[in-house]
């Protein structure tokens, strides 16, 4: 299993109600992170800017899986005017991906 991290921008306004809508996510959308394959999941926050960790079993198949998850698909049309327009993605990429390059367990 592999571990990826990207990141995304909070609108400035939308900060507090990310923070809160993160305090209570809904326990059947972390199942359905779950059976998309996404485990050991984190998010940071700095400001705007937060950055996803996890490790996932499969990132295309994890993503096209939750891109049909009517739960998951709610969340996202909740979540949507929260975030800033994604404007560092590179050709290829879902989210702009951060390099690991330093691990220790």
């Amino acid at each position: 299993m592999q571990r990826f991290a990207f990141q995304l921008r909070i609108r400035k306004d939308k900060i507090e109600e990310y923070d809160r809508v993160h305090a209570a996510v809904w326990p059947e959308l972390l199942e359905s992170i779950r059976r998309a394959g996404i485990h050991d999941y984190s998010i940071f926050r700095r400001h705007q800017t937060v950055v996803l960790v996890m490790r996932i079993e499969d990132f295309d198949r994890a993503w096209e899986t939750l891109a049909r998850d009517p739960i998951n698909q709610k969340w996202q049309k909740k979540m949507a005017d929260i975030f800033e327009e994604t404007q560092d993605v590179e050709p290829g990429e879902r989210f702009p991906m951060l390099k690991e390059v330093f691990y220790m367990e």
